[in-house]
């Protein structure tokens, strides 16, 4: 379990690292909007350049796969847990699964699962 956790943890750090160099806005002027802001076009440049060569490091590599496995495993419990407290949430789950699957593909397939 500590091991799940410290994955967890390392994986949410580093996928925020990584967001923090989206070249596009957070959705709805979120937090991450404005990380960069403070920083001049010289140093978002450098950091957007470290940022993409530390995305292929096999330490972040490695990370990014623990994240995506936990993920998928806590939103595998979670469907579980959510089909025990209502067996009826089955086709409403399916919903939203389709509706997100639909989102993927129209942002080009960006997550997935």
């Amino acid at each position: 379990m500590k091991k799940i956790l410290l994955a967890i943890a390392l994986a949410f750090a580093v996928s925020t690292v990584s967001g923090l160099a989206q070249d596009r806005p957070e959705r709805g002027g979120g937090p991450r909007a404005n990380n960069l802001q403070s920083l001049t076009e010289a140093e978002r440049t450098q950091f957007r350049e470290a940022n993409r060569k530390a995305a292929t490091d096999p330490a972040v590599v490695a990370a990014q796969e623990k994240l995506q496995a936990a993920q998928k495993e806590a939103a595998e419990a979670r469907k579980a847990a959510m089909l025990k407290a209502d067996p009826n949430i089955g086709p409403v789950l399916e919903k939203v699964e389709k509706a997100a699957t639909d989102s993927r593909q129209r942002r080009g397939g960006q997550r997935s699962e």
